[in-house]
């Protein structure tokens, strides 16, 4: 997660800096070395060859977008890489993407729904494993994984196209 532009550091501070989420929290990219000097959960930015091996042993990420309604194609990275992501309130807040059974696990309302969900996951023998797998056979298709979905999505919303996507 970058800071970007207007930064997201509030909304991270809010939902998992001060919420304690896990013992292991880190946070990868850009951000502001206020922000980062003195706190050393933040890690910066990886190197592509390093994202594998870090993400291996990933379990959850927060998705926080840079405006209301944003959704960008991170979930899916995320799923495909076997981290279950969390959705933040103000992402996707047109649920475009169909969670099914697992919507109101993976859209928390409040940062302590979020910690109470994590902690379900790792409570349940069995159940982060099958969320996961399930995300994966319901959420990644071959048109994610070549942005041809993302493409399509971005044309029909520019152009006003009317695109068959099969």
């Amino acid at each position: 997660l970058n800071e970007g532009k207007p930064s997201r550091y509030n909304e991270l501070k809010k939902w998992v800096l001060d919420n304690n989420v896990l013992d292991d929290t880190f946070v990868y990219g850009k951000w502001d070395e206020k922000y980062t000097e003195n706190d050393l959960r933040f890690k910066g930015s990886l190197k592509l060859e390093d994202v594998q091996s870090v993400m291996s042993n990933t379990k959850y990420t927060l998705i926080i977008p840079i405006k209301e309604g944003w959704v960008t194609s991170k979930y899916i990275e995320m799923i495909y890489a076997g981290v279950i992501p969390f959705f933040h309130p103000d992402y996707d807040t047109q649920k475009h993407i169909n969670l099914g059974i697992f919507d109101n696990l993976l859209r928390p309302k409040t940062p302590e729904n979020l910690l109470e969900n994590i902690n379900e996951l790792e409570n349940t023998p069995g159940l982060r494993k099958m969320v996961i797998s399930e995300l994966q056979r319901i959420l990644i298709t071959d048109k994610d994984l070549t942005g041809e979905n993302i493409s399509h999505e971005i044309m029909s919303n520019i152009y006003g196209l009317n695109i068959n996507n099969n």
